[in-house]
């Protein structure tokens, strides 16, 4: 139901997905280094699309329209719901169409390639200017035309109460029942009990509801012959796969089957286009749009291209000789200019991927079959003879041929409170090349080095055709207290690079910051006096005492919560101050205030254990807390010797050595309390772990430290770890049909239907959650059903 987002022309980049001078890594007038980098998202997001971010899509026709495969029963059904031909930004994911619960990382397109975009995705998004006539694809009757019910928006991050839609039943040749569903319109033109016929205008498209551009979603629900017995979602283009379609086999879902007459299937692409030089560079020929997927590229390579264009005001002759130039991508397969070969203005050229006749606006690279990696993204590079480069990025960034994959994982977009972890991976594609720096900056301004590179076995796994030790050694992460930065809107940068300080990374989030009484860090979140209630899927607190640690300063405040599956909790997605309580300051106030808001700064350095050489706390999990989800491990550790410095600081469950813990960052708070010591600002350490995965009752959590000199520690925290509903990981926390009491500082929410990701189990769960200062969060202490 999202869109991913739109490249508009317009002198400016996009930030993770929405538009706006982030996006531009570097751009020069200098010939000798040509270089326009969008570091267009690894796969484009509607998450931080602004609506004022708009433009008219540019689009070719003469595409190669896919056709049902011999895997597929052929309804000749549906006609296009609109005319012409637009980019396509997500896919119908066949694993698995659970829109905001799906956390697998791709796309599932129906031929089986998996790609990126909004994970699980219930439809098609087609990006279109506003006010594009919308058809119906059949004869049948309108079931719903109006506006939805309010509804949360994740990526937005908010409740929307504008979305307009239209759903029409129809009947398939063979008696089948189906119904198209057209969502996001600007205007509604056909009634609810309407008959409509194929190719009706029935509105027009828009930008409204869980939306960040103009685009019309399509989705499609089979109403016959499903697996459950209910209305479920399918594929119009079917299943082409090598292996069984996986939402077929699923229990709530069904075979999809290709519902286009012929020739009437929306054709499959997705690009963008920019200016000639959008950041003032001076180049003489530039990358204005690039093609990078299409259907089944292995058979139809030319379904993709890049488009040169002349700017005809630093080539006043109008003619430009492109001998000697090149067309790269990132894998380093490059295309070489035909000899003599001239771009004129006004006449741009297309380099298809494919083979085909050249001419003076058309070249052909011969390939067999698509050159652009649609999951990871990509760079078009033209390469000058001089050695310069202009680059034009629909991936993270525009980096050098087989830099670097890497992947930013939380936080999400959107609402974020508490302490938590930044975190993702990184490695390095090339044998002998290493990730060496691993940068955070927020609003623009660098925040510091986050530490790299820990064992990720999970990575290495996934990537067995890169070196294992590149793979393997490429974890990320750091602790951070949102509660440092003001209440509002962030943006957020990561910065990667290799041995050689190559710049072979850029990842972007936009973070909304909810801080309760607008406070940095709570050491009192009382209960007693506040009311709480179910509004929908949220859980709604009002009249809560709260209290900075810092100012010893109190104030009344309304909260809002919802589950996140990301993080396995309950977490604050709206906080209002109502009244301020007392004003009083405590000795604390002199030393807080005096922090700085960086990287790591989670307000109180606190008590330290030592061995011969190392100081360390272990902040959180607290000793004897009760755990659940998934839970941020913390502290700080330095060594106390000159010449020193820590080797390890490894994750002990149970007695049993696991992960390397990412160490040292910088620890403000840390310095401060030990002055004398120049190893106390990079202490920090931090990881997350699911406790999901640990049998229920209690565990040993220890973290072991080592040294330069040998010296080792290792410091044990207790706790007992409580499973909801006795599952690992829950893909659903429903709760419709939930109550809510509080009892003293606790809160007891009974009747939450919960759901586990792997056996899709559901039961029905009572909880109680507590305020958790290490956490700075509502906890789930108990569960039980």
């Amino acid at each position: 139901m999202l869109l991913a987002f739109v490249l508009s022309v317009r002198a400016q980049g996009q930030h993770v997905s929405s538009l706006d001078s982030d996006h531009i890594v570097s751009s020069s007038a200098d010939s000798a280094s040509l270089e326009v980098t969008l570091a267009a998202p690894l796969f484009p997001r509607i998450e931080d699309m602004e609506p004022e971010e708009q433009t008219a899509i540019f689009s070719i026709s003469d595409l190669p329209i896919p056709q049902p495969g011999p895997g597929n029963s052929v309804l000749p059904l549906f006609q296009k719901p609109f005319g012409g031909d637009f980019p396509l930004t997500n896919f119908f994911d066949h694993n698995l169409p659970f829109e905001f619960e799906d956390t697998n990382g791709f796309l599932l397109t129906w031929w089986g390639e998996r790609t990126g975009g909004v994970d699980g995705h219930s439809g098609y998004d087609w990006t279109m200017p506003e006010g594009t006539s919308l058809r119906a694809v059949a004869d049948g009757e309108v079931i719903f035309a109006g506006t939805r019910q309010p509804f949360f928006c994740p990526p937005l991050g908010q409740t929307v109460n504008n979305q307009q839609n239209v759903m029409i039943r129809h009947v398939a040749p063979n008696g089948e029942w189906f119904i198209s569903d057209y969502a996001h319109l600007s205007r509604i033109e056909v009634q609810q009990g309407q008959q409509v016929a194929a190719g009706q205008q029935i509105g027009l498209s828009g930008n409204t509801g869980c939306s960040g551009g103009p685009h019309i979603h399509f989705g499609v629900l089979r109403q016959t012959n499903t697996t459950s017995g209910q209305s479920t979602l399918v594929d119009p283009y079917g299943w082409e796969g090598t292996t069984p379609d996986p939402w077929a086999q699923h229990p709530q879902g069904a075979q999809s089957f290709w519902l286009w007459k012929e020739g009437q299937a929306p054709a499959i692409f997705r690009e963008f286009h920019l200016a000639p030089n959008p950041t003032g560079s001076t180049a003489p020929v530039t990358i204005t749009a690039v093609r990078w997927m299409g259907w089944k590229d292995e058979q139809n390579p030319n379904n993709e291209f890049v488009e040169l264009t002349l700017d005809l005001r630093f080539v006043p002759s109008g003619t430009f000789d492109l001998t000697g130039f090149l067309l790269r991508n990132n894998e380093g397969e490059s295309f070489s200019f035909p000899s003599g070969f001239q771009i004129h203005q006004d006449l741009p050229v297309r380099i298809f991927t494919g083979s085909g006749t050249n001419t003076a606006i058309e070249l052909y690279w011969g390939l067999s079959q698509g050159v652009w990696d649609n999951f990871f993204g990509d760079c078009a590079q033209l390469l000058y003879p001089g050695g310069g480069r202009y680059g034009m990025g629909f991936s993270s960034s525009c980096v050098k041929p087989g830099a670097a994959y890497f992947s930013f994982e939380s936080p999400e977009n959107g609402p974020v409170s508490g302490i938590a972890v930044i975190r993702g991976w990184a490695f390095a594609t090339q044998a002998g090349v290493s990730i060496t720096k691993v940068e955070l900056f927020i609003d623009d301004v660098s925040a510091g080095d986050i530490p790299c590179c820990p064992d990720r076995a999970d990575v290495q796994a996934a990537y067995p055709q890169f070196p294992a030790s590149n793979t393997l050694n490429s974890g990320w992460g750091t602790t951070f207290n949102w509660g440092v930065l003001s209440a509002g809107t962030h943006k957020m940068r990561i910065e990667i690079r290799s041995l050689a300080a190559d710049l072979v990374g850029v990842a972007t989030r936009t973070v909304a910051i909810v801080k309760a009484g607008n406070f940095e860090f709570l050491d009192q979140f009382s209960l007693s006096g506040a009311t709480a209630r179910i509004e929908g899927d949220q859980l709604v607190v009002e009249g809560v005492v709260v209290r900075d640690k810092a100012s010893q300063q109190k104030k009344l405040v309304n909260a809002r919560y919802r589950w996140f599956t990301s993080s396995q909790s309950l977490q604050t997605v709206e906080a209002v101050t109502t009244a301020t309580i007392s004003s009083l300051r405590s000795f604390f106030t002199e030393m807080f205030t005096s922090l700085s808001a960086r990287v790591l700064r989670l307000s109180g350095a606190t008590t330290a254990q030592a061995a011969p050489g190392i100081g360390q706390s272990f902040e959180s999990p607290e000793v004897n807390q009760v755990v659940a989800g998934i839970g941020v491990i913390r502290g700080w550790a330095f060594t106390d010797t000159p010449g020193t410095s820590l080797n390890e600081v490894r994750l002990v469950i149970d007695g049993m050595p696991s992960s390397l813990i990412p160490c040292c960052s910088a620890r403000d708070d840390v310095a401060a309390a030990f002055p004398a010591n120049p190893n106390a600002l990079n202490s920090g350490w931090g990881f997350t772990i699911n406790y999901g995965n640990l049998p229920t009752g209690f565990h040993t959590i220890g973290i072991r430290f080592g040294d330069s000199t040998g010296a080792s520690l290792t410091d044990d925290h207790g706790v007992t770890v409580v499973k909801i509903g006795g599952f690992e990981f829950l893909d659903q926390f429903n709760l419709a049909g939930a109550t809510v009491q509080i009892q003293g500082e606790e809160m007891v929410l009974s009747g939450v239907q919960v759901r586990d990701k792997a056996s899709q189990q559901t039961r029905v769960v009572t909880v109680r959650l507590r305020w958790l200062q290490s956490a700075q969060a509502l906890g789930i202490v108990a569960a039980a059903g």
